[in-house]
C-alpha cells in the first residue's frame, strides 16, 4: 500500500473529522490558519483534506462558520487543481446558477488554494472566508497563501511520517508477539489459536476463527476459534461446525478457494446469502474480514469479526494480510517441527532398525551413517555414537552374499527403492538375517540427498520357515511312502466339499494327476452314485469328526479299483477334512474268492453228506435191478422190454452215483502242491457238471481232447473251476445276443507244444468290444447287467492259472472270442 507519497488515510482520526472553530486541530495546522486570517485580514480560515469519502474538514478558525457553500467551493478548488478567488459570491457570474451561490447567504468572500504533496497529489484545500465582499487579493497575497498551504503540507507530511512510524512500531510489536506466541505454543493448533487471539485483540475484533479447506469436499472446516463474550461459548463454535460452508454460501470458504481476502462490511445486509454470516449477525457482529493463507499443502484462513464497522477497515484488513504473510513461515516451521518430532518419536518407537545415510556413493567406503535409532543399539550391539560417520559395511561379514550387495548397490546407483535379504553381523560377531528396505530421499528438485533404510531382523522367521519347510518335506516323504493317497477337502463359499490338496500317489489310484483332481475332475473317474456316497461321508465326518466310505474309482480306459476312504476332521473345525485313500481291490477280490472257496467247501460237505445218504439207496436200486435182471435171464420167455428197462435203471443209478461223487470232489479245497493232472478228465468233469445248463440253453459243447495228451502240472479242481467259468460266460454271452445263431457251439481244444499245454475255449457269441478287452481280467469289471455278475470270475481265473505257473489270454475277431490257457506239462 506504500505509494511513496503522503496518504491522508494514515493521518490521525481527528484531522479527518469536522471540529469546532480552532478546537481539536493540529497545532501546526491551526497556526497556519491564524496566519492566513492575519494575511487577508479575514474573519475565518479552514483546511479541508481529501479523505476516504471525499473532502473532510480537518480544522478551521475565526468567526466564519463552516458552511455548505464553503465546502462546495473547496471542492471546486480540488477539481480545478489551482487557486480560486471569489471576491463576492453573490456577484460572481461563475456561481450565479451554482447552488453554492444561494446555499449560504452569510458567505460572500472566498480565496482558496490546493494543498499538494511533493509528487503533485492533491491532499486538500487551504482557504480564507468572509461574510462581506472583499477586493481580489494581490498576486503576492495569493503567493503567501500558497506558501501557507505548503507549510500545511509539510506539517501533514510530518504527521504522516509519525503515523507511519507508529504503524510500523505497532506492526513490529504485533509480529514479535505473534512470533513469541507461535514459538511458545505446544503444537500447531495451539499456535493458530494464540495467533488468532493476538490478532483479534490487536485490531479490536470480537472473535477470530481459524479455518481449513477440506480438499476432499471443497468445504471449510473450523479448526479452532477464540473470542470475547458470547463468542467464547462452545455452543457458538459447535453451531459453526454443523454448517456446510462452500464457496457459494460462505465468504470464508470463498477466500480459501480463491486465495484472496474477503471483506463483508455489512453482515446484516449479507446474512441472507451466507448462513455463517447470518449466524454471526445474530450475535451482533457488524463486519467480517476473512484472510486466507497457506501452510504447506493446507489452505487456511483467519476470519475476524467486529461488533461495529471500523472507520479504518481497509487499514485493519491490510494489517491482517501483513500478519498472515508474517505468520506463514512461523506456522510452517511449527508444522515442520511437529513433523520432525512425530517422525523421531515414530522412528524411536519402531521395532526395526532405522538408518539414514548420505547419498555419496562414490566415497571409498560408501555412504556415511548420519542417524540410527535406539533400536539399532539393541539389535546390532553398536552404540549410536559408534556408527555415526561410518559406513553400513560395519554390519557385514564373511557370510554376507556378494550378489545381494551388488543388487543393493545397483538399485542405489539408479536412485530406486530396493528390498533385499542379507546376512549381517552383530558387534559380537553373531550372524543375523535381516530384511533391508532402502529408499532414496529426494529434495524438491528431485535430487537424491539421503538414503533411509529399515532393517528388520528375520532370523527367527527364517528359522521357522526352515523348520516348516523341513516338516513339510518330511510330511511329504511320509505321504509318498504311504500305500495310499492323502486328500484334503474344504468347504467352498457355497458349502460344497472341494479338494484343496492331493498327494502325488493319487494318480496311481485314480489316473488323475493331483492338479487335475484339484481342478474338479474327480467325477471323470468316480461314478455318480459313488460320488454321492463320498460327499455324504464327508458331510457325516464334518458332523461326527470321522468316518469311512468305500467307492469305485478309475479311468474309463483303465483299471477299476475299489477305494477305502477314511475321514477325519481337522482341529480347524468342520470346514476341513483329511481323507486317506487305500486301494482295497485285491483285498475285496480275495475276500470274495475266500467266500467262493467257503461256498465250495460247504458244497463239498453237502455233497459228502448227500453221497453218503444217496449212494446207499442208489446201490440198493442198482443191486435190486441187477438181481431182477439175473432172475429174468434165468426165466425163459422174459419180455425183452423189461430187460431193457432194468438195464436203464442200472445205468441211471450208476450215473447218479458218479455225479454225486464228482460234486464231492469239486467241493474240496484246491490247496496243496501242484500235481500231474489229466486234462481230459478235467474237461469231462466240467462238462458233466454243466450238462443241464448247456442243454437248457441249447448250447452244444464240442471237445477236442486227445486221450494220449500228457498231463499238465496243476490242480484239478481249480482248473475245472476255470473251465466252468469260461463255459458259463460263453453261455451267458449267447443268451445276451439280440439274435442268437441257430447253432450255438462252445469248442474246447488242447494240444501239447514245446513243454506247455495250450488249451482254447472258443465261442461265436458276438465277441468282446475292443475298448473293454484290456480290462476284462480286472477285479469287479463286468459287462453283465447289475445283479447278475460280480466281475470277479475272470479275475479269479487269471489268479488260478498264474498260481499254476501258466498264462491266460483272450482275443476276439469277427464275432468270435477265444480264451487261450498255457500250462506247463508235468515232468
Amino acid at each position: 500500500m506504500d505509494t511513496g507519497h503522503l496518504e491522508v488515510a494514515r493521518l490521525p482520526a481527528e484531522l479527518t473529522r469536522g471540529v469546532g472553530p480552532g478546537a481539536g486541530a493540529d497545532p501546526g495546522v491551526a497556526r497556519a490558519l491564524r496566519y492566513a486570517c492575519r494575511l487577508f485580514d479575514a474573519p475565518g480560515a479552514a483546511v479541508r483534506l481529501v479523505g476516504q469519502h471525499g473532502l473532510d474538514l480537518a480544522g478551521q478558525t475565526g468567526a466564519v462558520g463552516w458552511t455548505e457553500a464553503a465546502a462546495k467551493l473547496c471542492d471546486q478548488v480540488r477539481r480545478q487543481g489551482r487557486p480560486l478567488v471569489v471576491p463576492d459570491l453573490y456577484q460572481d457570474a461563475r456561481f450565479a446558477a451554482h447552488p453554492a451561490g444561494t446555499a449560504s447567504p452569510g458567505l460572500r468572500f472566498y480565496a482558496g488554494t490546493p494543498i499538494l504533496d511533493p509528487c503533485g497529489t492533491l491532499l486538500g484545500t487551504l482557504c480564507v472566508m468572509d461574510h462581506t465582499p472583499r477586493a481580489a487579493p494581490s498576486a503576492a497575497d495569493l503567493a503567501m497563501l500558497e506558501d501557507l498551504a505548503l507549510s500545511v503540507q509539510g506539517r501533514l507530511e510530518q504527521l504522516d511520517n509519525a503515523v507511519r512510524i507508529d504503524a510500523m512500531a505497532r506492526r513490529a510489536a504485533l509480529m514479535e508477539r505473534l512470533l513469541t506466541l507461535t514459538a511458545e505454543a505446544p503444537d500447531f493448533i495451539g499456535a493458530l489459536r494464540a495467533a488468532g487471539g493476538a490478532l483479534c485483540q490487536s485490531i479490536g475484533g470480537t472473535f477470530c476463527h481459524v479455518w481449513r479447506l477440506n480438499a476432499a469436499t471443497g468445504q471449510a472446516d473450523l479448526i479452532d476459534g477464540t473470542g470475547f463474550g458470547a463468542f467464547q461459548n462452545p455452543e457458538f463454535l459447535a453451531r459453526l461446525r454443523r454448517l456446510t460452508l462452500t464457496a457459494d454460501n460462505s465468504p470464508v470458504c470463498r477466500a480459501l478457494v480463491t486465495g484472496r481476502q474477503s471483506v463483508v462490511p455489512d453482515l446484516q445486509a449479507e446474512g441472507a446469502r451466507f448462513p455463517a454470516v447470518a449466524l454471526a449477525a445474530r450475535y451482533a457482529v457488524a463486519t467480517l474480514v476473512a484472510t486466507p493463507f497457506s501452510v504447506g499443502e493446507d489452505r487456511c484462513a483467519f476470519s475476524v469479526g467486529f461488533a461495529e464497522r471500523p472507520t479504518d477497515l481497509a487499514t485493519k484488513a491490510a494489517l491482517l494480510s501483513d500478519a498472515t504473510l508474517a505468520l506463514r513461515p512461523l506456522l510452517r516451521r511449527r508444522i515442520d517441527e511437529a513433523s520432525v518430532a512425530l517422525f523421531r518419536r515414530a522412528v524411536e518407537a519402531s521395532n526395526d532398525v532405522v538408518v539414514i545415510t548420505d547419498a555419496v556413493l562414490d566415497a571409498p567406503d560408501g555412504p556415511r551413517i548420519l542417524y540410527m535409532n535406539q533400536v539399532g543399539e539393541r539389535e546390532t550391539g553398536y552404540g549410536v555414537a559408534d556408527v555415526l560417520g561410518r559406513t553400513p559395511r560395519i554390519f557385514q561379514g564373511a557370510g554376507t552374499a556378494p550378489d545381494a550387495l551388488a543388487s543393493i548397490r545397483a538399485a542405489l546407483a539408479a536412485r530406486r527403492p530396493v528390498r533385499q535379504e542379507l546376512l549381517n553381523y552383530r558387534r559380537d560377531g553373531t550372524p543375523m538375517t535381516v530384511e533391508l528396505d532402502i529408499a532414496p530421499v529426494l529434495d524438491d528438485a528431485g535430487h537424491c540427498t539421503h538414503f533411509v533404510s529399515v532393517q528388520r531382523d528375520i532370523s527367527a522367521r527364517k528359522a521357522a520357515e526352515r523348520q516348516r519347510l523341513e516338516a513339510a518335506q518330511e510330511l511329504e516323504t511320509l505321504i509318498r511312502a504311504m500305500p495310499g493317497a492323502v486328500i484334503r477337502f474344504r468347504r467352498d463359499a457355497a458349502g460344497a466339499w472341494v479338494p484343496s490338496y492331493a498327494s502325488p500317489s493319487v494318480q496311481a489310484l485314480t489316473g488323475l494327476a493331483p492338479a487335475d483332481l484339484l481342478a474338479g475332475r474327480l467325477p471323470a473317474c468316480v461314478s455318480e452314485a459313488d460320488l454321492a456316497a463320498l460327499h455324504h461321508a464327508l458331510d457325516l465326518a464334518g458332523v461326527e469328526g470321522e468316518g469311512s466310505v468305500e467307492f469305485g474309482c478309475g479311468q474309463p480306459d483303465g483299471p477299476r479299483r475299489v477305494i477305502l476312504g477314511q475321514l477325519r476332521a481337522t482341529g480347524t473345525g468342520a470346514g476341513e477334512i483329511i481323507m486317506s485313500w487305500t486301494d482295497i481291490t485285491g483285498t475285496r477280490a480275495m475276500a470274495l474268492q475266500l467266500a467262493q472257496s467257503a461256498k465250495l467247501a460247504q458244497l463239498g460237505e453237502l455233497a459228502t453228506g448227500m453221497a453218503h445218504e444217496l449212494n446207499q439207496p442208489l446201490a440198493g436200486i442198482s443191486l435190486a435191478a441187477e438181481n431182477a435182471l439175473r432172475a429174468l435171464s434165468a426165466a425163459p420167455g422174459a419180455p425183452p422190454r423189461v430187460r431193457q428197462k432194468l438195464d436203464l435203471i442200472i445205468d441211471l443209478a450208476t450215473r447218479a452215483s458218479a455225479v454225486i461223487d464228482h460234486m464231492r470232489v469239486f467241493g474240496r479245497s484246491g490247496s496243496g502242491p501242484l500235481r500231474p493232472v489229466a486234462l481230459a478228465g478235467v474237461v469231462a468233469g466240467a462238462a458233466q457238471l454243466l450238462q443241464g445248463k448247456l442243454t437248457g440253453q441249447g448250447v452244444h459243447l464240442v471237445t477236442d481232447i486227445a486221450g494220449a495228451l500228457p498231463p499238465v502240472l496243476g490242480k484239478a479242481v481249480p482248473l475245472e473251476q476255470v473251465l466252468i467259468n469260461l463255459i458259463v460266460n460263453a453261455c451267458d454271452a449267447y443268451r445276451a445276443m439280440p439274435a442268437p445263431p441257430p447253432q450255438r457251439t462252445i469248442r474246447i481244444a488242447a494240444a501239447a507244444r514245446c513243454g506247455r499245454m495250450r488249451i482254447t475255449v472258443a465261442d461265436q457269441a458276438g465277441g468282446i468290444a475292443a475298448e473293454i478287452l484290456p480290462r476284462i481280467f480286472d477285479p469287479f469289471f463286468t459287462t453283465k447287467p447289475e445283479g447278475t455278475g460280480t466281475g470277479l470270475g475272470l479275475s479269479i481265473s487269471s489268479s488260478i492259472i498264474t498260481e499254476m505257473g501258466g498264462t491266460i489270454d483272450v482275443e476276439t475277431r469277427d464275432g468270435a472270442t477265444t480264451f487261450t490257457i498255457l500250462l506247463p506239462l508235468a515232468a
